[in-house]
């Protein structure tokens, strides 16, 4: 969730948040796909290896499953929205600061001195 939140409100590219955190670039992709595709409970840990009963079947002709969608917890539902706030705040605050700027590119100099 850091690397995530990191990537989206300090407006660095994946391999600068990468090196920022110490690991690969790929890594910093691939979470932040999850998050975008998934949202945070994609990040929740699953387990490796053969589930126990499958290792007790041999070669069976089953149906193919499809894949269950993980329904996220309570906690992961705020993280998400929390992330998502943050991010739109960061996108409100640099809208902010470019209105802030093109104003001030734009203000008309006022009579501080006259030209004879």
């Amino acid at each position: 969730m850091a690397v995530v939140h990191y990537l989206h409100t300090h407006q660095t590219s994946r391999a600068q948040t990468a090196a920022h955190f110490g690991i690969s670039s790929s890594q910093v992709n691939a979470w932040d796909r999850i998050v975008r595709e998934q949202g945070v409970v994609g990040l929740r840990p699953k387990p490796k290896g053969r589930q126990p009963s499958d290792m007790a079947k041999h070669k069976t002709n089953k149906p193919i499953k499809p894949i269950k969608r993980l329904e996220p917890t309570q906690e992961e539902k705020y993280q998400q929205e929390i992330l998502e706030l943050k991010q739109k705040l960061h996108k409100a605050e640099l809208d902010r600061d470019i209105l802030k700027a093109y104003a001030t590119l734009t203000k008309k100099p006022g009579k501080t001195s006259q030209h004879k």
